[in-house]
C-alpha cells in the first residue's frame, strides 16, 4: 500500500474512533430529526466536533495542501455527517488551503448537499470562504442555480450572505447578486423561499437600496413571506 494512502487512512480511521467516542443518543435523535439526510448520523455535538477538528489538525500539521485536500475529499467520501461537517470545518479554518483550490475541486466537496445543515455549513464555510478569499467569482455560482436540486440552489442564495465581510463590494459584485436573486423570484419552493429571504434581509446591509428596488421590481413574483419578513426588516430592523 503506498505511504501517502495509508496515512491518510489511519488519520481518517483515527477521527472517526475519536467521533465514536463522543457519540450521545440524544443528539444523534435530534440530528435525524432535525436535518433528516441519507448519510450515517454518529450524533456528536458541535462543541465536541470541534475537539475532534483540533486533533484533526494537529495530526495534519505536516500534511501537504495536496494531502489535506485529499483526506477531505475521503472523508466526505464516507458518508458521514460528521465527517462531512468536519471537513467543511477545517476548510473554512485553512487560509492557505482555500487558496489553493479551483472552483471543481471546492465543487467536489458539496457532494450529499441533502439536509439544510450540510448545505448552509457548505455553503458559509466553502462556498462563502473561497468567495471571500476572491478564489472563485460570484458568477461560478450561476452553475449551482441552473441546478434540479434544490439543495443545490439553495447553496447560491446562502453563500451570498457571507458578502457582508468582504471589502468594498464592487458594483459588479452588486449587480451579479441581483442577477441571482432575480433567478429566485418565482422559485417558492420551502427551503429556497426562506434563502431567499435571508439573502436579501443580509444584503440590506450592504445595499439598503437595491434591495429596495428589487423587493419593489418583483413584488407580484416573491412569496408572501418574502414580501413580509423583508418589507418588515427595511422599516423596523426585524425580520417580524
Amino acid at each position: 500500500m503506498d505511504l501517502k494512502f495509508k496515512k491518510l487512512k489511519q488519520t481518517i480511521a483515527d477521527t472517526l474512533l475519536a467521533l465514536q467516542d463522543l457519540a450521545d443518543v440524544k443528539r444523534k435523535k435530534y440530528a435525524e430529526e432535525s436535518y433528516p439526510t441519507k448519510m450515517d448520523v454518529i450524533g456528536v455535538t458541535t462543541p465536541n466536533l470541534r475537539l475532534v477538528l483540533k486533533e484533526f489538525r494537529r495530526q495534519t500539521q505536516t500534511y501537504s495542501k495536496n494531502e489535506i485536500y485529499s483526506l477531505l475529499r475521503e472523508l466526505i467520501e464516507m458518508n458521514i455527517l460528521e465527517l462531512q461537517l468536519l471537513a467543511f470545518e477545517y476548510f473554512k479554518t485553512d487560509n492557505e488551503l482555500t487558496k489553493t483550490v479551483s472552483f471543481s475541486q471546492m465543487d467536489a466537496l458539496g457532494k450529499n448537499l441533502d439536509n439544510w445543515l450540510s448545505v448552509d455549513t457548505f455553503a458559509t464555510m466553502v462556498v462563502g470562504k473561497a468567495l471571500l478569499a476572491e478564489v472563485i467569482a460570484l458568477d461560478n455560482l450561476f452553475t449551482y442555480s441552473k441546478s434540479k436540486d434544490p439543495w443545490q440552489r439553495r447553496v447560491v442564495l446562502v453563500a451570498t450572505t457571507c458578502l457582508n465581510n468582504k471589502n468594498n463590494l464592487s458594483q459588479n459584485d452588486i449587480d451579479t447578486t441581483k442577477k441571482l436573486f432575480k433567478l429566485y423570484v418565482d422559485d417558492h419552493q420551502g427551503m429556497i423561499v426562506k434563502a431567499l429571504s435571508w439573502a436579501l434581509r443580509e444584503f440590506i446591509k450592504t445595499d439598503e437600496e437595491m434591495v429596495q428596488q428589487f423587493i419593489s421590481d418583483y413584488e407580484s413574483k416573491l412569496h408572501k413571506s418574502v414580501l413580509r419578513e423583508v418589507k418588515s426588516k427595511l422599516i423596523f430592523g426585524v425580520k417580524n
